[in-house]
Order: structure tokens, then sequence, then C-alpha cells
């Protein structure tokens, strides 16, 4: 039997004319399991990180996983002949708060549950489940009495 590989996949999100971003385009990685579970436990959690170029950069966990995980936008520069901009932390914290938030809600939905339908039926002969808890993980456990 054949090695299974893990491709990376991606989630594209295309805000039409009923949003108020019509026409903007996303594309996300989907993290792994790890980064994932650790964003739903500590991702409004706040850090203060240095970027490559030296800049001191305050963000939460989650606008820096959607920052990380954000491989394509058609986000431009607003000044004169400027154009696409990277999709970088330091680019989508410097875009305004309704819009930010807009495109971390977006890496939050899209990439929370697995890409379906899959294309066979489970061996057991039930059916698969597509979607992974979105509740909190209770990680304190039963009490013990």
């Amino acid at each position: 039997m054949p090695g299974f590989r893990d491709r990376p996949r991606v989630a594209v999100v295309d805000f039409d004319e009923t949003t108020a971003f019509p026409g903007l385009h996303l594309e996300f990685t989907y993290p792994t399991l790890g980064e994932y579970v650790d964003l739903m436990v500590t991702g409004t959690v706040v850090e203060t990180t240095t970027e490559p170029d030296g800049t001191q950069v305050q963000a939460t966990r989650e606008m820096r996983a959607a920052a990380n995980h954000l491989r394509a936008w058609n986000v431009e520069d607003e000044q004169p002949g400027g154009g696409e901009l990277e999709p970088t932390l330091v680019n989508l914290l410097a875009r305004s708060q309704p819009l930010a938030r807009a495109i971390i809600e977006a890496f939050i939905v899209e990439t929370k549950e697995v890409p379906g339908p899959l294309d066979r039926v489970s061996t057991s002969g039930g059916t698969s489940v597509l979607a992974l808890p979105m509740e909190p993980l209770d990680l304190a456990g039963p009490p013990v009495s």
C-alpha cells in the first residue's frame, strides 16, 4: 500500500457584494492540529514580538496565526503607485479594524473544519465526521471526588 502524504490544503475566501468588503480575496493554509488547539486555548493572548525587519509588534495569537497562514490576498497599498501588499502581520495590523477583523474571522471560520466531502465511504461502513469540535477543551477534566 502506498504511503500517505498530508499535502497542504488551502481555504479560499471571496467576499461578495452582500458583505462589507466586496471583491476581497483571501487564501489561507490550514493550521496543524496542534496550532488549532493552541488557538482555541490561548487565541486571545497578546504577545509582543520582533519582526524580521526589527519592528516590535503586539498582536494576539489569533492575529499572528491568521497572518502566518495567509498565503495570498488582493489588498492593495492605498498610496499612489502602490501595488498589492504582501500578506504579512505588519500589513494586516495596518488595515482598518473592521477589515482586519473580517480577515481574522475568515481564517478562524474557514479553517476550523476539515475540507470535505470525503470521496469514499469509511472502511467501517459508517459515516465519517468532517468537523472538529469547536468548543473549548476542558483540560482540567472531571472533578475529583
